[in-house]
């Protein structure tokens, strides 16, 4: 069989199982299948064991769950049939600013980025345990990129060029005193808009600085 190499302790780098990821109040929870590699967590919505086909051949991947290494050994028994499984959801490891268990069910736990909040659950507090650890390790071969880098998250001034405008007024027969007062109003709209995007970088500094403190 030209399966992955699936086993119960096999890549610290790879990482695979099914999580069960919070939705909405309509929904609730839903099983996704997860894959932990080279710096990602991507996932994608469980619809047939057969439709799991995230894994290459090569991989030696750690499985995480008794749920999944079932459906992986139904899958192979389909592989004839799989097709490939879309991805849903995909999260950089740089990004993630940080992980937290649940302190009212053993089996939930929480990514923390940016922009958003996975709220996840497993089958038991052993396997929440794997995927703490699993992610812990991941991240620490995968650092998050410091504040004072090279890729300031402010913008640099920009500059913006009237010439165009104010040639093609002259050109209309449109009078000096008008053609610099249109020239102001742009300028100005421009400034307002560039200062609002430097509170928004500034505000997305602090925000991710803050919870890489958490």
């Amino acid at each position: 069989n030209a399966t992955a190499r699936l086993t119960a302790g096999g890549s610290e780098g790879t990482v695979a199982g099914i999580l069960y990821k919070w939705t909405n109040y309509g929904k609730g929870w839903r099983s996704r299948w997860f894959l932990l590699r080279n710096g990602m967590l991507s996932y994608s919505k469980v619809r047939r064991p057969e439709a799991l086909n995230l894994i290459s051949p090569t991989d030696d991947v750690r499985l995480i769950g008794d749920v999944s290494s079932n459906r992986l050994s139904r899958m192979d028994s389909c592989s004839g049939r799989r097709k490939h499984q879309k991805t849903v959801g995909i999260v950089h490891l740089k990004q993630i600013s940080s992980f937290r268990e649940s302190k009212s069910d053993d089996r939930r736990f929480y990514i923390f980025t940016a922009t958003k909040t996975l709220h996840l659950r497993t089958d038991s507090k052993k396997d929440r345990v794997a995927w703490m650890q699993a992610l812990v390790s991941t991240r620490s071969l995968f650092p998050l990129r410091p504040l004072n880098d090279n890729l300031s998250l402010v913008p640099r001034d920009l500059s913006i060029s009237t010439d165009r405008l104010k040639k093609r007024l002259l050109e209309e027969g449109i009078s000096d005193n008008l053609v610099k007062d249109c020239e102001q109003i742009m300028l100005s709209e421009f400034s307002e808009i560039q200062g609002q995007l430097k509170v928004l970088c500034e505000e997305r500094s602090i925000l991710l600085d803050t919870l890489r403190q958490l």
